[in-house]
């Protein structure tokens, strides 16, 4: 009897020992199965969320969008847009300026060579009087003994002199225009009467009868500066007869307008072609004619133009090429006698 107790003891010791030596396996948890208990969801559910929070909410918000993550994404397009439209802008002011720089350095070669042009233009024109004032010079040290060569060459003396001295003056006057320095010495001046007497004391070697003057016995007096009035009209009258043939009539009209005296100076020429007429007041702009007979700087009409400005008027052509030309510039009223004459009676 004791030895069969001895005997289960040893047995449940050795059972003991080898339960102690044999690791424990871990226990999984159940699977779900359909009729479970709303306490066996709710731990199946839990057990489950970590991995649905690594996972799917990324994807959801990648699909569905957050609306964070909207708004800054919307932020940085719009940015990325202003910095487009500023690049491009400032690529087009680039281009823009770019451009601006070739045709201002295109001006700048343009005016350039017209400088060299009008420079040996106006060299050419001076030496040519020059060179009849020394030769006529020489001429009369050769010929002291011959009264009529020493007149003669006398008299080519003086024509080159003055010649001479109108271009050095019209290249003054075109200076003082371009920079706006000239003053004018204005008058009440008897237009009609200052016409005839400069008409009589300028115009030598029998032209003086191819000019014809028209005025209103009624003419107003106007306010003009007598000087540069002379050259205006000295100008416009000797292109007429330089430009119509010799024996033909050239007419200064002289007529009222309002607040105005109008006149015109017009000739039975040749006439001046369409292409040419918007350029004749231009500095230094002279007509394919002249520039092959190299005759004049091409200031006379620009300076007829600057002084009419100058006294408050304006000036215009009408041509028509074989019938002739006529020149018109209008001068301002002289005030007190505008103002007489508007009174009642």
């Amino acid at each position: 009897m004791s030895a069969m107790v001895l005997e289960r003891r040893q047995r449940a010791a050795r059972a003991t020992t080898q339960q102690r030596a044999t690791p424990k396996l871990c226990r999984l948890p159940a699977p779900v199965r359909q009729g479970r208990s709303h306490a066996g969801r709710s731990a199946a559910e839990a057990h489950r969320r970590p991995l649905d929070s690594i996972l799917v909410a990324p994807a959801k918000a990648v699909l569905l969008g957050d609306a964070t993550e909207e708004e800054r994404l919307r932020k940085l397009n719009r940015r990325l847009t202003l910095a487009i439209v500023r690049a491009r802008r400032q690529l087009e002011e680039a281009e823009a300026a770019r451009q601006g720089a070739e045709r201002q350095a295109a001006r700048l070669r343009q005016l350039e060579q017209e400088r060299e042009e009008h420079v040996h233009t106006i060299s050419h024109d001076l030496r040519a009087p020059l060179t009849t004032i020394l030769g006529r010079a020489q001429l009369i040290q050769l010929a002291s003994e011959q009264p009529e060569v020493v007149r003669e060459s006398a008299e080519s003396i003086a024509r080159s002199a003055r010649r001479m001295n109108a271009m050095i003056q019209e290249l003054l006057d075109s200076a003082r225009l371009h920079s706006r320095q000239l003053k004018l010495s204005r008058a009440a001046l008897d237009l009609s009467a200052f016409v005839v007497e400069l008409r009589d004391r300028l115009i030598g070697n029998g032209e003086a009868e191819r000019v014809r003057v028209e005025a209103p016995d009624d003419l107003p007096h106007v306010s003009a500066d007598p000087d540069r009035l002379e050259r205006i009209l000295a100008n416009l009258v000797g292109n007429a007869l330089k430009y119509s043939a010799p024996g033909t009539q050239v007419t200064v009209r002289l007529a009222r307008g309002d607040g105005e005296v109008v006149v015109s100076v017009s000739d039975r020429g040749q006439g001046i072609p369409p292409e040419d007429l918007p350029h004749l007041f231009q500095r230094y702009y002279r007509r394919q004619a002249d520039a092959e007979q190299r005759e004049g700087l091409g200031l006379g009409l620009y300076i007829a133009k600057g002084l009419v400005e100058a006294h408050g008027g304006r000036i215009w052509v009408k041509s028509r090429v074989g019938e002739g030309s006529t020149f018109s510039f209008s001068l301002p009223v002289e005030q007190r006698e505008a103002v007489t004459r508007d009174l009642p009676t």
